[in-house]
């Protein structure tokens, strides 16, 4: 019995050995998949983080990067060639993969606070090539890569050499360029008063503007400006970001006349006194208007004229239209300002329009885009139309009818006429003379009854509404091409008007000149048919109207409009060598924040003062820095080296010797009254006296309160001349940066005759020393 009991106590001991051990196998088992599994995890997390470690190296690299691009010395460390963005660019990567650390940076990519989690190393940064894009004047986008290698070694588990490579766009701030290319460079105004005066070569100004332009108060505009009885003849181009404008804001006679003998680029042509004349021997480009408010004067374009602003809302200084209210601002002397003219003998081309202004300036509405249709009395039609001003505002097409209809009634008294503007009623003069143009200007002044030999029926050009020209009222019909009274661009426009200083490659100096047949191509074949007459207009309806708004809609994204704006943004930066100008729009008032510098914290004209200064003293070699030698105040008689006793002008005039001239005082004045071969830098006014005559480059700044006009804030806006009513500083010449007193003249004798001369006298070669400034 026991011993049967005994191996039943056996057998039960066996079963539990048994179980216990398949529990334990099992258990060890589990655990050893457990702790696999955690392994495994712990290595793919691992992973990971090294995989967050090299994405961390990308992100930090590319902030790096942009802090590199921000700085201007950057784009320095290149020798940039605007015909090769490529090379350049792979230049400037090459400088900016040098100053990353390669060496392993440590990164806590867990999150515990501790700093040898992870770590990441910079490996290529490269240029992508094709990638470069010129983004505007000053600026450069281009595309970078970088790759960067995570790596985390904890205990047992390393993850390591894991990857990320990723692209993104920096933008570059281009060198400082300036192309030493005429005879006068200004950012106060050139201003001639009762001076006789020649100046060859091109002028660029960019000249005072009011504090804010959202009215129109024009007379506080300065830029290239010639009054009282001054003769101000310019044989090159005129560019201002300001106006080309003659005589002061008033009746009297102001007999001054401006010639330019090849374009002239402007925010607008004006002409504010009495019997002023502006003749533009070439085309005229504006950003706003071509606009006369003088009596018995004269504003002509011998070829074409292009307004290239479509207009923003109802603003006055965005749209461009041809303007000739001399019987609005003088309606006490009807018969003077129905004197007046404005001549295009080319393609009229406007994009924007006249606005129907109240008292204090403000727009109310759009009428025509050359006005003014008037009544046989002078009498401006939108002063006496029937509607309310909140209708003008609202409805273009009810002004249109009412216009039409009126210029369409026979009786006297209603009858509209367009007297004071007259398009293609002469035929260019190609290549003229001053004498042929003085012949034109006489035969026109001649006209008061405004009979011409030719009276075209139809005017070639473009507008948005209508013209007023020629006796006539000339519509851009919403209709076909048969029924409009102005008709597109005859197929031969560009033979004989393409213009030699625009370029194809934008913000450039060494572009290839622009096409002018491939350029105008898609929009001047006259075939005559609907479909293209649609595309030259921008699209059908050519005006789409917003109710609610008041504003009339145009298409910019086709034909001529979006060819006007194409152009604007080509031929703007000939007019904003120092700085740029744009106006900020807002609940339909303007805030202008002035000129912007070009250059972020500093501009061309200052590293051009730089550069001189540098230069030192030294009259032995006739390099004259004025601060170096005491300088002070109003300096007519600077002394020469060779005979204290004379001006330096007399040494000139003597031995025939070419100076660099540096100022870099505002409080000085630098004055010329005989001859001076070379360059004068100034960072205040230079004044030109009676009997000067230059050979060579004004390069000056202006300066009002013993503050230079290039002087920039820490917004990056130029100390520019500015109008707050009182435009006393730009009638007496303190907005001035290059003021001409007396008879003078300016000769530019070309880059290579002035630099060489400079190099030959002063013993030095300034291009050289400002290698990244004048092009070569």
């Amino acid at each position: 019995m026991k011993a049967r009991l005994g191996g039943k106590d056996g057998s039960v001991l066996l079963l539990v050995v048994i179980i216990t051990s398949v529990f334990i196998i099992l258990g060890i088992g589990f655990m050893s998949a457990a702790m696999q599994e955690l392994k495994t995890g712990k290595a793919s997390e691992n992973i990971d983080y090294a995989y967050l470690a090299a994405e961390s190296g990308v992100e930090r690299t590319f902030d790096q990067l942009k802090q590199l691009c921000d700085q201007p010395a950057t784009s320095n460390k290149g020798t940039y060639n605007p015909g090769d963005l490529d090379s350049y660019s792979r230049q400037i990567v090459t400088y900016l993969d040098g100053q990353i650390t390669k060496d392993p940076v440590l990164i806590d990519v867990a999150d515990t606070g501790k700093t040898n989690e992870a770590t990441f190393t910079v490996g290529s940064i490269k240029y992508v090539e094709k990638s470069a894009v010129l983004k505007s004047q000053t600026e450069l986008t281009m595309k970078i890569g970088v790759t960067s290698v995570g790596q985390l070694t904890k205990g047992i588990n390393n993850s390591g050499n894991k990857s990320v490579y990723a692209e993104k766009n920096f933008t570059i701030k281009l060198p400082l360029r300036f192309d030493l290319n005429g005879a006068i460079y200004a950012i106060g105004d050139l201003l001639s008063n009762g001076s006789n005066t020649t100046i060859t070569g091109d002028v660029n100004v960019l000249g005072t503007t009011p504090y804010s332009p959202a009215g129109s108060n024009q007379e506080q505009y300065g830029g290239i400006y010639a009054k009282n009885a001054s003769t101000l003849d310019i044989d090159g181009n005129a560019y201002t970001r300001s106006f080309i404008r003659a005589g002061a804001y008033n009746p009297s006679d102001d007999n001054s006349t401006i010639y330019i003998h090849k374009d002239a680029v402007a925010q607008c042509l004006q002409i504010f006194g009495g019997k002023d004349k502006i003749a533009v021997f070439r085309d005229a480009f504006t950003f706003d208007d071509l606009e006369v408010d003088g009596i018995n004067s004269i504003l002509a374009v011998n070829r074409n004229y292009f307004g290239l602003s479509s207009g923003n809302g109802l603003h006055h200084d965005d749209s461009s239209a041809i303007v000739n209210a001399a019987p609005v601002h003088f309606p006490d002397y009807m018969t003077e300002a129905m004197n007046s003219r404005i001549v295009v003998n080319g393609a009229v081309m406007v994009n924007g329009g006249t606005f129907k202004l109240a008292s204090d300036g403000s727009a109310l509405g759009v009428i025509e885009d050359a006005s003014l249709a008037t009544s046989s009395d002078g009498t401006p039609y939108y002063k006496s139309w029937n509607y309310s001003d909140s209708e003008i505002k609202s409805d273009w097409q009810g002004y249109k009818e009412s216009l039409e209809a009126n210029y369409k009634d026979g009786s006297n008294n209603q009858q509209l006429f367009g007297y004071g503007n007259i398009f293609q009623r002469y035929t260019p003069i190609m290549n003229p003379t001053k004498n042929d143009i003085d012949n034109w200007l006489s035969n026109i002044t001649s006209k008061t009854d405004n009979k011409f030999n030719y009276d075209p029926t139809k005017i070639y050009g473009f507008c948005n509404r209508a013209f007023a020209s020629n006796n006539k009222i000339f519509f851009m019909e919403n209709g076909d091409q048969t029924n409009a009274g102005i008709t597109g661009l005859p197929s031969d426009f560009t033979k004989n008007f393409s213009p030699d200083n625009i370029k194809i490659d934008d913000y450039t100096f060494s572009g290839v000149k622009m096409d002018w047949n491939t350029f105008w191509a898609p929009i001047y074949n006259l075939d005559g048919n609907d479909t293209w007459w649609t595309k030259f207009r921008g699209g059908s309806p050519l005006l789409t109207h917003d109710n609610i708004n008041g504003k009339e809609i145009v298409n910019n994204d086709v034909g001529a409009p979006q060819k006007l704006e194409d152009l604007k943004t080509m031929i703007k930066p000939l007019t904003e060598i120092f700085a740029t100008r744009d106006y900020n729009y807002g609940s339909n008032v303007i805030a202008d924040t002035g000129y912007s510098a070009i250059g972020n914290s500093t501009t061309v004209f200052q590293a051009l003062c730089n550069s001189f200064d540098d230069l030192g003293l030294d009259r032995e070699h006739n390099i004259i820095n004025l601060r170096m030698m005491g300088a002070t105040g109003d300096l007519g008689g600077i002394k020469c080296y060779s005979d204290p006793t004379k001006s330096i002008y007399d040494d000139c005039a003597d031995n025939g010797a070419y100076y660099l001239i540096v100022n870099d005082d505002p409080k000085v004045t630098i004055t010329v009254n005989g001859k001076f071969n070379g360059l004068i830098f100034s960072m205040g006014q230079v004044k030109i006296a009676g009997g000067a005559d230059i050979t060579g480059s004004i390069i000056a700044s202006g300066a009002a309160n013993g503050k230079s006009f290039a002087d920039v804030n820490a917004d990056g806006i130029l100390n520019s001349p500015k109008i707050n009513g009182n435009a006393d500083a730009l009638e007496d010449g303190t907005n001035a940066a290059v003021y001409i007193t007396g008879n003078a003249k300016i000769t530019f004798n070309g880059k290579d005759p002035l630099l060489n001369g400079i190099e030959a006298s002063c013993g030095k070669d300034i291009r050289d020393k400002l290698e990244g400034f004048i092009s070569k």
